[in-house]
């Protein structure tokens, strides 16, 4: 499905009506030479990292607020604004609408949405295109622990464009101009859609395996708001792997391999076999990954498995339950990379053997570590590019 473009129209018609803070460039570097400009702005109506259910593309094009810089001729930084919430009017058609105030020396706007708050005084008080190209944004802040800055309606989009058709005012009035930005968004977003079981699967769910949880490993964490060379990955990566998880979130079985607490999704909900098949379950917004290699760091989602391995009977005293892994891992030599702006469904399908072992069972053909790929398991994996790309290929898992 195509998603519609996210227009930010501009029409200087109105005088300054907002209330956010307007900050102009030391005129020391000579981009504030020319006459006001008055500029409406038009914005079309465009959760944590980790959500559970599917995040809807109406609920990721919303536009909260929005840092616009304006550019002369030779890429100097005219004027900057943030332009609030409380400062964004709705419009005719569902549009929201604000006026922002710059010079008539702008030839071109570049435009931020949803950061949530003014850094036009802080991470973004640029003077230079170059500079703003430069800036890095992580996908979580240094709270401990640390929280998403990529939340379902707060979705980080970025985008450029061309001043054109000023017109001077008349009798010392500020000039006019109308110019155009088409939205981009900054983040991926991977989605389970789907989880069910083949009608070869052998065991009973809920009693010999159940799922317990799905995650990610690798989320790389570091983005560009504006791309280079058509890639928002930086020079310096960094990626979410967590703390050690605690015993309240592992139990006593941690198997060295920590995940942040906000790329973790439960499915104890799933917990008779008439929950499944389960669609919906969880989506998280994550940056471009793009690994050289399949050790380089490659963005993995996993499902985990809880098995029954030895069966309670005879001379065996109680059940001997064990975690088995299964994944997806985006990396070119498997499911593909993690690019900016792309949403790829991920539906699976279970046809292994879920048996105790003394049944010939093996785990559903699982792993016990969550990064090692499962080239044997018999489970089928498709990942398909959704809402955000005008792409549509499958990628099963063989």
């Amino acid at each position: 499905m195509k998603v519609k473009s996210i227009f930010v129209s501009m029409l200087a018609i109105a005088a300054l009506a907002s209330c956010s803070r307007q900050e102009f460039v030391d005129p020391g570097l000579g981009p504030q030479e020319g006459s006001k400009m008055l500029v409406d702005i038009t914005l079309s109506n465009g959760e944590q990292t980790k959500a559970q259910g599917v995040a809807t593309a109406d609920d990721d094009k919303k536009i909260n607020d929005v840092t616009v810089f304006f550019l002369n001729n030779l890429d100097q930084i005219v004027s900057k604004q943030w332009v609030e919430g409380s400062s964004l009017t709705n419009g005719e058609g569902g549009v929201k609408t604000a006026t922002v105030e710059t010079r008539s020396t702008a030839t071109k706007m570049m435009v931020i949405a949803n950061i949530g708050e003014d850094r036009t005084t802080g991470t973004l008080n640029v003077s230079t295109k170059a500079n703003l190209e430069g800036i890095v944004q992580s996908l979580i802040n240094d709270d401990t622990p640390p929280l998403p800055v990529q939340v379902k309606g707060e979705v980080f989009m970025s985008g450029e464009g061309t001043v054109a058709d000023m017109t001077p005012g008349a009798d010392g009035a500020a000039s006019t101009a109308t110019a155009a930005v088409t939205l981009n968004f900054v983040a991926a977003k991977i989605t389970l859609s789907k989880i069910e079981l083949g009608n070869d699967v052998k065991g009973v769910y809920g009693e010999d395996f159940k799922f317990t949880r799905a995650f990610l490993l690798n989320v790389q964490t570091n983005s560009w708001y504006f791309p280079t060379a058509n890639s928002y990955l930086p020079d310096t990566k960094a990626y979410a792997n967590g703390v050690a998880w605690d015993a309240d979130n592992w139990g006593s079985d941690d198997p060295g391999y920590p995940v942040v607490a906000d790329f973790n999704q439960s499915l104890t909900a799933i917990a008779n076999p008439t929950d499944l098949p389960k669609t919906d379950i969880a989506h998280w917004y994550v940056f471009e990954n793009k690994p050289t290699t399949v050790t380089d760091h490659p963005t993995i989602l996993v499902v985990e498995v809880e098995w029954r391995k030895v069966k309670a009977g005879g001379d065996i005293a109680q059940d001997e339950k064990v975690k088995k892994m299964f994944n997806v891992i985006f990396h070119s030599s498997d499911k593909g990379v993690i690019n900016a702006g792309k949403a790829y469904d991920v539906s699976l399908t279970f046809n292994g053997n879920f048996l105790p072992e003394i049944d010939g069972g093996n785990g559903g053909g699982g792993s016990e570590t969550p990064d090692e790929p499962n080239v044997n398991a018999n489970v089928s994996i498709t990942v398909t590019p959704a809402d955000w790309t005008t792409e549509n290929t499958e990628k099963p898992f063989e």
